[in-house]
């Protein structure tokens, strides 16, 4: 057995309400043969060589059918009955109606008297409705549905012509979406693929914000008329706008990297986590009072996950000496970020150039980060009075001493 789907189509209504499953089998040699088509509550008619065949509908006298059919529910497939093999040449054509099963099919069987015209039936003008001559289906210009609850011939037709007329019910097309394009209300579920043939997938009531693909091999994907993220090849790309990682905790993961650490240590982590650049404000203080700072004091850092870089001027605008305690050791307050607990939190710093009022041992200052504090310690290096850098070293008794400093350090 074979068959050709010649099409699914409309009988009676627009291209835009989809409703009938139209099938068309040619090449059968069977006896009895099963044909697939889809249909609601036994809305199915099938036409043997343009003749309309009788189903077992509940108003057809016993062993007058030609086909059985699934009666309730949803049907899949027709059988022939008519007992005769069927030969090549044949066309068998299965017009499945699959709307809402609450519409009903109603037939009117009339044996017309000679020029009779007029057949009553009860239908409303959203029906659609066949009209069948001795079994032919006529065309809709061989009858008229201008009289309510009537169809006109447009030729009378001759005694004892056997006028079939089948009205279905409108189908409900509000869960259809037209083939011009519409709107769905509710959920839609694919059990296969969606091809969008490179088209965009709108996705917003004002159809600024989309899916594309229309460049081979690339998605785009629109906000606000703009594209903003692509992915092409094995790559993503923001083309417009920021990467932002709005959960703390979460980065970037760099644990499919392979370059580990080789070494005696291991890797702790491969996430980026964090990134973050400023400014800070470094103040001097001797553990108990903070010194006035000129105005060209600043300070720069950059955070990269738990390192921190900083780099500072820093310049006094008092005489120190004259404040508290100058023999105290000398430190910056204001780090950006509060240094690690442990160990591996302490950091050195470099001081690429300074003026300060007199160094005990006359070696350049140094600086150190040390762990569980919040300050900058300074320190004189070489020599047999190397230790902390005093408030007196630095400032003494005269204004606007300074120093350059920059390096590195880990916080929690």
């Amino acid at each position: 057995m074979s068959s050709d789907l010649h099409n699914y189509g409309i009988i009676g209504f627009t291209a835009d309400n989809v409703g009938i499953d139209r099938r068309i089998y040619t090449g059968l040699t069977s006896t009895d043969a099963v044909l697939n088509v889809s249909y609601n509550s036994g809305r199915v008619d099938v036409y043997l060589n343009g003749i309309k065949l009788v189903g077992d509908h509940s108003e057809m006298p016993s062993g007058t059918r030609d086909y059985t059919f699934t009666q309730t529910g949803q049907g899949t497939s027709i059988q022939l009955r008519t007992g005769v093999a069927l030969v090549s040449a044949d066309v068998v054509e299965c017009i499945g109606h699959v709307g809402l099963g609450s519409n009903t099919i109603t037939t009117y069987n009339y044996t017309a008297t000679s020029n009779q015209t007029a057949f009553t039936t009860n239908n409303v003008s959203s029906d659609l409705v066949n009209v069948f001559l001795n079994g032919v289906l006529l065309d809709s210009s061989d009858y008229n549905l201008n009289t309510s609850n009537t169809v006109t011939l447009a030729s009378g037709a001759t005694a004892s012509d056997i006028v079939h007329i089948q009205v279905i019910g409108a189908l409900d097309n509000s869960n259809f979406v037209p083939v011009g394009g519409g709107t769905f209300t509710g959920n839609v579920a694919f059990g296969g693929t969606v091809d969008l043939q490179g088209n965009e997938l709108i996705l917003d009531a004002d159809n600024d914000t989309s899916i594309t693909a229309d460049t081979d091999d690339e998605i785009h994907f629109n906000v606000n008329g703009s594209d903003r993220v692509k992915i092409a090849g094995a790559h993503l790309y923001v083309v417009d706008g920021n990467l932002v990682i709005s959960t703390h905790g979460h980065g970037i993961d760099f644990s499919a990297n392979t370059d580990d650490e080789i070494g005696a240590g291991s890797a702790t982590g491969e996430i980026l986590d964090d990134f973050e650049y400023g400014s800070w404000n470094p103040v001097f203080s001797n553990g108990t009072i903070t010194y006035a700072m000129h105005s060209d004091t600043k300070g720069r850092y950059v955070k990269i996950g738990n390192m921190v870089f900083v780099s500072a001027y820093v310049r006094n605008n008092t005489n120190m000496s004259a404040s508290g305690d100058y023999n105290a050791a000398l430190r910056i307050n204001g780090l950006p970020f509060t240094p690690s607990s442990s160990f591996g939190g302490r950091g050195g710093l470099s001081v690429g150039f300074y003026d300060c009022a007199g160094l005990d041992d006359g070696g350049p200052p140094t600086c150190a980060i040390w762990e569980n504090t919040n300050y900058i310690a300074l320190y004189e290096s070489g020599g047999t009075a190397s230790g902390s850098l005093t408030v007196q070293d630095f400032g003494g008794t005269s204004i606007y001493h300074y120093m350059f400093f920059s390096g590195t350090y880990y916080t929690d």
